[in-house]
């Protein structure tokens, strides 16, 4: 039994336009479908995991690739009302996307036109590998994390 390699990587989101627009549109990612019409589903909602009163469930998805083919799927849940996630960092189960890029300078400048700051200016770091990095997180236009990383050359 062994791990092949990974599918897809999920994130439920508040809005799939404004997810598209940002990821597709500024980021570049390759839109493969959606945004799909509303499924209506009770067992897939159980399925899924939401807990509760399960009597209705309705979501729309839409599915990204990165350059390198990592699948990411966006889930617009309608029904039941998504909780908040608090917007601290600091919070057990909260992930992130981290995306390699060719000059992290200048994509902080470009995604500073679309009002997306970084919490500081890019970092050094040594990677478990040895190898140097820049790196630097934001917050998308619905507030989730996501960070670049540039590779540094030596």
């Amino acid at each position: 039994m062994k791990i092949l390699r990974t599918s897809h990587v999920g994130f439920i989101v508040k809005n799939l336009e404004t997810i598209i627009d940002f990821y597709h549109g500024v980021l570049g990612l390759k839109l493969l479908d959606g945004p799909s019409d509303e499924f209506h589903d009770v067992n897939e909602g159980k399925a899924m995991g939401i807990i509760g009163d399960n009597d209705t469930h309705c979501h729309r998805e839409a599915f990204m690739e990165t350059p390198d083919g990592v699948m990411l799927e966006f889930i617009e849940i309608t029904d039941p009302t998504p909780v908040p996630v608090p917007d601290t960092a600091a919070c057990a189960g909260k992930l992130h996307l981290c995306l390699y890029v060719d000059n992290i300078q200048e994509w902080v400048k470009e995604l500073e036109k679309y009002d997306v700051k970084p919490f500081m200016e890019p970092q050094e770091a040594e990677m478990g590998d040895g190898a140097k990095c820049y790196w630097v997180y934001f917050r998308d236009p619905e507030g989730m994390l996501f960070e670049l990383q540039e590779l540094c050359q030596e």
